[in-house]
């Protein structure tokens, strides 16, 4: 008999969990695998959840609770966790759940669930959590993170992220697994074959993610303002700080080369033709923009930060990996990818084959059943 298996994520979204999402459930349903996609706010991308081929249900939370005065809005969610994971609870018996995913941060919801689950870490915590060092709400913080993360198993989307866990909140090494997240590969590839209008004329790097700080597409403006190569820069993403890397790309004289297109459901038409893609970030998790340019064929530079990059750029790869916040190696690491391009590997993309992180993800729940 199949497995019944539901994976719990906040919403259907333009993030990389949701894309990694899609093609995960879609495996696990091509296996024979009874999946659910469970969502506690409504869908935010329509086009996105049409493409998902299981069954989408909506866990309604209570709709509005009281804030507390001292804690922030990322602790806050525990004060209600029984609660909210005796929904999950009353869901999965009325389903006849096996398992339950929990994806990202979700988990400080839900920890308490009864159901077998396990929570996937798809970032690195100590950058998401801990405050600055020498403030005294670090050990505090890294108590709390570890009582929520050892109560049930985890998988990491990286070995960097597994490492975080262990060395910063002492989770044990037992309780943690690497997954690495499933790429279709093909595709990738056929949609990057697909025609885009409004691609740029001139050569160009890319970058792709939500206009978020951690990205530091500053740092990525200010490398390209730097950079000795003849090309534009384009930054695939929505988010509110696209007005303020509009007006730096001004006062650096380079805003007639800089394109912000805002999101695409297809990126890879995009990364197809550019001279590279670049990744700022200050962390990431597994960079799956990473993963999916260079399966269009072109290279990609990155900051060397935690997690995942350095585990996808390795051997003589290794030399596009460059310090985070590093303005002036990143402009160098641009203008060298410009005059070399390399190709990766094909036997490298196997580890992130679906089928094979589908048939991980059923081994991992029948083994915590």
């Amino acid at each position: 008999m199949p497995l019944k298996i539901a994976h719990l994520t906040d919403s259907i979204s333009n993030n990389g969990v949701t894309r990694v999402l899609l093609t995960l459930t879609q495996a696990m349903s091509a296996q024979g695998v009874d999946t659910t996609l469970l969502i506690f706010r409504p869908p935010e991308n329509q086009e996105l959840t049409d493409q998902f081929q299981c069954e989408i249900k909506l866990l309604e939370l209570p709709a509005s609770r009281p804030k507390h005065r001292f804690w922030n809005s990322k602790w806050d969610v525990l004060r209600f966790a029984d609660e909210d994971s005796s929904l999950v609870d009353a869901w999965a018996d009325k389903n006849s759940a096996d398992f339950v995913f929990i994806h990202g941060r979700p988990i400080l919801r839900f920890f308490q669930a009864r159901t077998p689950h396990a929570v996937v870490a798809h970032n690195t915590k100590s950058k998401m959590f801990l405050p600055a060092f020498g403030s005294p709400r670090r050990a505090l913080i890294r108590s709390r993170v570890n009582k929520i993360y050892s109560s049930q198993p985890v998988i990491s989307v990286s070995e960097g992220i597994r490492q975080d866990f262990i060395s910063e909140f002492g989770i044990r090494p037992d309780l943690i697994e690497t997954i690495y997240n499933p790429i279709d590969i093909g595709k990738i590839r056929q949609l990057a074959a697909e025609d885009t209008p409004d691609i740029p004329t001139r050569p160009y790097f890319v970058a792709a993610g939500s206009a978020r700080k951690v990205k530091r597409y500053d740092i990525l403006i200010r490398a390209f303002a730097l950079c000795d190569v003849d090309a534009d820069l384009v930054i695939l993403g929505q988010g509110e700080k696209l007005n303020e890397y509009r007006k730096l790309a001004n006062r650096l004289g380079i805003g007639d080369r800089l394109h912000l297109p805002g999101y695409r459901a297809n990126p890879y038409s995009f990364f197809r033709c550019a001279l590279a893609l670049v990744v700022s970030s200050d962390y990431e998790g597994l960079p799956t923009g990473i993963i999916e340019a260079l399966a269009c064929g072109i290279p990609v530079v990155s900051t060397d930060c935690p997690s995942g990059p350095s585990e996808i750029l390795q051997g003589d790869l290794a030399e596009f990996l460059v310090p985070v916040r590093n303005v002036q190696a990143l402009a160098r690491a641009m203008e060298k990818v410009a005059r070399q391009p390399y190709t990766y590997p094909e036997q490298l993309f196997e580890q992130f084959e679906p089928s094979k992180v589908a048939h991980a993800y059923q081994q991992f729940a029948s083994k915590h059943i």
